[in-house]
């Protein structure tokens, strides 16, 4: 088995348009939290009216033809990887037409804007004649995943993770899993959510969404607090470049961490809530792959 290292990464977040800027707003205590009130009823008015959404920067800096496939969603993932591949200190040539460099990317469904304006025109109208062909490219659950390799031109492994709020992690464990079995040398991973009323209707019907703060978006989601009344739906994306230890050394880059260990399971009971049993057996499978012990 290879050792796996992290050699950069890169951000676009509602608190920050990179890592630098993110780490700042987390330490100044910014709350994302804005009132999306009029924005989303759409389709009937949502008991939660707040929101994180990203103010989105220099899309036009990607090229026409390549951004015309992208929702927000992608677009985030490529900037976050535009830092995270500079933070690196990877020039793009070696990461494109390398089949040595791969991508996993993660994303809960794909854009759920373009999902909506497909089907809404469809239903309207029942022509298919009116869709384009980029609406498809957004709609894909792996959009995040085709827009940032072909971005660079990834010639390696490329594949997507979805599972809901986990997709983003469990690429990193995928893309860890091909650094250190020897398939890539290096791997962009990571992923991209964009924000739409329907994403946060999914939170309202389970009752998992903040409301009581409607008025006061920024006292929310306020985690940790015996007030908390729910999560807070945001976009943005996060990348991190994987990369075998030799291979870093070789090329003299930057080491952050080194990745010891993962892990991820069922539980088997429930659709959506982890019981304490698969909890603790995927945290202990992950630190004896580590070999590392609770106490240490």
């Amino acid at each position: 088995m290879h050792r796996v290292v992290i050699t950069g990464y890169g951000v676009v977040s509602p608190i920050g348009y990179s890592a630098g800027e993110m780490m700042s707003s987390l330490a100044a205590g910014v709350c994302a939290s804005k009132s999306m009130e009029g924005v989303w009823n759409h389709y009937g008015r949502l008991k939660c009216q707040v929101g994180a959404p990203v103010e989105m920067r220099d899309a036009k800096a990607i090229p026409r033809q390549q951004r015309r496939t992208m929702s927000p969603m992608s677009i985030y993932a490529v900037q976050a990887a535009i830092e995270a591949v500079g933070h690196a200190k990877l020039d793009p040539s070696q990461v494109g037409n390398n089949v040595r460099v791969g991508c996993v990317m993660g994303s809960t469904t794909g854009s759920p804007e373009a999902s909506n304006k497909t089907y809404e025109t469809l239903l309207s109208k029942n022509e298919y004649e009116l869709l384009g062909a980029s609406e498809f490219f957004r709609c894909i659950s792996h959009t995040v995943a085709l827009n940032v390799s072909q971005y660079y031109g990834i010639k390696g492994m490329v594949t997507s993770t979805n599972a809901a709020c986990a997709s983003g992690l469990q690429a990193v464990g995928a893309a860890y899993d091909l650094v250190r079995l020897g398939r890539q040398d290096i791997v962009l991973a990571g992923g991209g959510e964009e924000l739409h009323e329907t994403s946060v209707g999914s939170f309202d019907i389970l009752f998992a969404a903040s409301h009581k703060y409607n008025d006061s978006p920024s006292q929310t989601p306020r985690p940790f607090d015996k007030d908390r009344d729910g999560l807070v739906v945001g976009e943005g994306a996060g990348v991190m470049i994987l990369e075998s230890y030799d291979h870093a050394v070789t090329r003299g880059a930057p080491m952050f961490a080194e990745i010891l260990g993962y892990h991820t399971c069922g539980n088997g009971t429930h659709v959506s809530q982890s019981d304490d049993a698969s909890m603790t057996h995927c945290m202990k499978t992950a630190l004896d792959e580590a070999k590392l012990k609770p106490e240490t």
